[in-house]
């Protein structure tokens, strides 16, 4: 692909996003949480975990995706159909790429998520042989909720940094972010790691 394509790639994919994301910053907050509500509902797992490992790759047609390993430590829906443990997340783009789906948060490898995904189509797998604990190659389909890193103090701040945002949405704590999705999402751990 030559560079030419390669920027108009980029500009598009910044557009997209940038008009997605203005789209939701109109919402009204009652607005906000039927469309949260509405992708909670329509998601087939959501699960929050911690990005171990990225590989970026191409796929038969030469199209960029890069396969995340996560180590799942909660499970908010899906179970039994995955389990805790690793499992393969695959977004559209290089590492290095915001995700097309996800707002504007990208997988940093360290960095805990609850993520929203379904079955990944096989066409996008990634041929190589990285094993997970889970069979299953899921795709984000529509939302992240990046966990704030407290152990970044240059980045966090305590008390003025949200634990957790979902767009516009911020969760001063994770027991308000928890509270949230089990009271008006109406989702409950299914599975969670023991500490």
């Amino acid at each position: 692909m030559n560079t030419t394509k390669k920027i108009l790639i980029a500009v598009i994919i910044i557009i997209c996003n940038f008009s997605s994301y203005a789209q939701r910053e109109k919402l009204s907050k009652e607005e906000l949480l039927k469309s949260q509500q509405r992708t909670i509902k329509e998601v087939t797992f959501i699960f929050e975990g911690v990005a171990t490992k990225q590989e970026g790759y191409l796929t038969k047609k030469k199209e960029p995706f890069t396969c995340t390993t996560i180590q799942i430590t909660k499970i908010f829906k899906g179970s039994p159909q995955i389990k805790l443990g690793t499992i393969k997340v695959i977004t559209e783009g290089r590492p290095d790429d915001i995700i097309s789906d996800g707002g504007d948060t990208k997988l940093y490898t360290g960095l805990t998520f609850i993520i929203m995904a379904s079955i990944a189509n096989p066409d996008i797998l990634p041929n190589n042989t990285i094993t997970t604990d889970n069979p299953q190659s899921l795709l984000i389909t529509s939302d992240v909720i990046r966990i704030a890193d407290t152990t970044n103090k240059r980045l966090y701040h305590k008390g003025t940094t949200p634990m957790a945002t979902w767009y516009e949405t911020k969760y001063n704590t994770l027991d308000d972010l928890y509270t949230f999705l089990k009271e008006k999402c109406s989702l409950t751990i299914q599975e969670e790691t023991k500490k």
